[in-house]
């Protein structure tokens, strides 16, 4: 519990976009860029918070290159077929 908390103190529901996508996150890091800019943050805190943002958005990156790598595999996988001749031969 924080001090906060414990003195009865409701603090502001902050607003955060959807982090769970690249525009999301570009939404965030505008929002924290702003309230740094007003001194609304601490600069060490919007760096801290720029880091994690940048580190979502490398493993979102990471994320959809996986799958699509996972399809490219699964599609030759499942349909190894080349043509010799106008003629299909399965080729597994």
């Amino acid at each position: 519990m924080t001090d906060d908390a414990k003195q009865g103190l409701v603090l502001p529901r902050i607003q955060i976009a959807h982090l769970t996508t690249t525009d999301g996150i570009l939404t965030e890091l505008r929002s924290l860029y702003r309230d740094a800019r007003r001194g609304e943050i601490q600069p060490g805190d919007a760096t801290k918070l720029c880091y994690l943002l940048k580190t979502m958005s490398e493993i979102m990156t990471l994320r959809a290159m996986e799958e699509r790598l996972d399809c490219l595999e699964q599609g030759i996988a499942y349909t190894p077929r080349r043509e010799i001749d106008g003629e299909q031969i399965q080729t597994s």
